[in-house]
């Protein structure tokens, strides 16, 4: 069997014919396929039944599912079934193919129906939407009115429906080296990440269907540089520049309103080009660290079944590629501060910003405080926007970048807190292969701990911030009570013996927080 560039969902659901999903499963992994799994409840109590193995969804094991211990040529990831922050639920993360096996009659419904209730169904209609090869194996019979027209729903939006069964087993290859029949080929060939459009689309003279053009990923040149494009973001993981840019954007609103206080002008013009550098700046130099990061980790994240998926080490990219991006995006940092000259204190101070954000995917090997490091990589934001804009100002009165340091510190505390709940996934790895992190060194109980210590200390040096920038008022503290309500919250997704929501609490919960934060600050300043 040819195994797929793209990692392969497979789902397994609350019909009978759970051996089918467990065959399906060992079958793809002895050929080399990576993949995604996920299970839903009804999916384990049925399991259970006709397996007679009991499947802990909470604490997924992978040799529970199978047996015996997994085939080392593919990988598996699991994802719980509430996790709806999973990759396999975003049509960013590429994959080849996803096979609901078996497929229960309400899974079959709720995906004809786009009812995203859990991640089975959300994973489903990502695949839909991004025409990618969805097979759907039914296992009820007799089939009632509903059920058949639910089927006929999902082929018409491009799935394919694998029925009987009991014949599945003969349809999977026992080897790389057996000879696929031609209805598996047709039915569950997964070396396309895309479908090309039906027959029936009207695609006008493109239509390759009417020219009798074989279809296949070439055919789809231009998407193929879009995808080049969306791996690239998704190796930086760019969706998280929200974190740090709201607190960049907070520290050149105040900076901006000293300036008039000054004396300065106000013209928008004025503003154009110093607001283009920060934004310049800010993606230059997080891409640079990202791909930097993953570069340096690409052999740990092999190792790590919950990162064995990312790029890198799944062969999307190259380590040579990945140099090139980091070095073409620092360069393109150090350029972008020219465009607050005259002030050269950003020129100057490039190479040392760049250093301590690339010596970060290094802090882990050697201190458990790298999560501080990241924290305070992060907390340069605020720091470097004042000084792009106030720079010369601070060479006659160094106390003035005050404002900035005082956000500076909030969101180095505030990241380091929300680092060690996101490490604490990897607790038992990294003690297991000697990297350095506070879960690791004191357990998951006292990392969470030390996490709420670190978010109190981020609210305190927030509630400072006013008295030092008088113009923030009412607007600003109710901002704050609402972020106070944000964390608590984000700690009580996170159990020491539950971290199935740690993304929930990770990304939903912080990207809020920069924002509530910068409209609350730019309301009050324009008051």
């Amino acid at each position: 069997m040819h195994s797929p560039a793209h990692p392969i969902v497979v789902a397994i659901t609350g019909a009978s014919g759970a051996p089918y999903g467990v065959r399906l499963v060992e079958t793809l992994l002895a050929a080399g396929c990576d993949l995604h799994l996920t299970v839903s409840p009804s999916g384990q109590a049925v399991f259970t039944e006709e397996i007679g193995r009991t499947l802990d969804l909470e604490r997924f094991d992978i040799a529970t599912l199978l047996g015996r211990t997994p085939p080392t040529a593919g990988r598996s990831t699991y994802h719980h079934h509430k996790n709806l922050l999973a990759p396999i639920a975003s049509g960013s993360f590429l994959t080849a193919a996803m096979v609901i096996c078996p497929c229960s009659g309400s899974t079959l419904s709720a995906v004809a129906h786009s009812m995203g209730e859990n991640l089975v169904h959300r994973a489903a209609e990502v695949h839909l939407k991004e025409r990618r090869k969805l097979v759907v194996v039914p296992r009820e019979t007799p089939l009632s009115l509903p059920q058949l027209k639910n089927m006929q729903a999902l082929h018409e939006a491009g799935a394919v429906i694998l029925g009987d069964p009991p014949r599945l087993p003969r349809l999977l290859p026992r080897g790389p080296g057996r000879r696929r029949s031609g209805r598996l080929r047709r039915g569950t060939d997964l070396r396309s990440t895309r479908r090309p459009p039906r027959a029936h689309a009207p695609l006008g003279g493109n239509d390759l269907m009417a020219t009798g053009t074989p279809p296949s990923l070439t055919t789809f040149a231009p998407d193929r540089a879009g995808s080049r494009v969306r791996t690239y973001l998704e190796l930086v993981r760019f969706s998280h520049t929200v974190f740090a840019f709201p607190f960049a954007l907070m520290a050149a609103l105040i900076a901006a309103r000293r300036s008039l206080e000054d004396g300065g002008t106000a013209t928008p013009a004025g503003w154009v080009l110093p607001g283009a550098g920060i934004l310049l700046c800010m993606v230059t130099a997080r891409t640079a660290a990202m791909a930097f990061n993953r570069l340096v980790d690409r052999t740990i994240d092999a190792a790590n079944p919950r990162t064995a998926s990312r790029h890198l080490p799944r062969g999307d990219v190259g380590a040579g590629e990945v140099l090139g991006l980091v070095a073409s995006s620092a360069a393109a940092f150090i350029a972008a501060t020219l465009l607050f000259l005259p002030n050269w204190l950003p020129l100057v101070l490039s190479l040392p910003v760049l250093a301590w954000l690339l010596g970060y995917s290094y802090a882990k090997r050697f201190t458990m405080l790298a999560h501080v490091w990241l924290g305070a990589a992060l907390g340069l934001a605020p720091v470097a926007a004042w000084i792009a804009l106030r720079g010369l100002s601070l060479l006659h009165s160094p106390a003035d970048i005050l404002p900035a340091a005082l956000l500076g510190l909030a969101v180095t505390a505030w990241v380091a807190g929300f680092d060690i709940i996101y490490a604490c996934q990897d607790a038992g790895f990294d003690a297991a292969h000697g990297l350095q992190s506070v879960p690791a060194r004191l357990g998951v109980p006292r990392a969470l701990v030390v996490s709420k210590g670190l978010h109190a200390a981020t609210l305190v040096l927030l509630a400072l911030l006013p008295r030092i920038v008088p113009e923030l008022g009412v607007i600003y503290w109710l901002a704050l009570v609402a972020i106070a309500l944000l964390l608590v919250w984000e700690h009580a997704l996170v159990r020491p013996d539950d971290l199935s929501r740690v993304n929930q609490a990770f990304f939903t919960a912080n990207a809020v927080i920069g924002l509530v934060l910068l409209v609350a600050i730019a309301a009050d300043l324009m008051w």
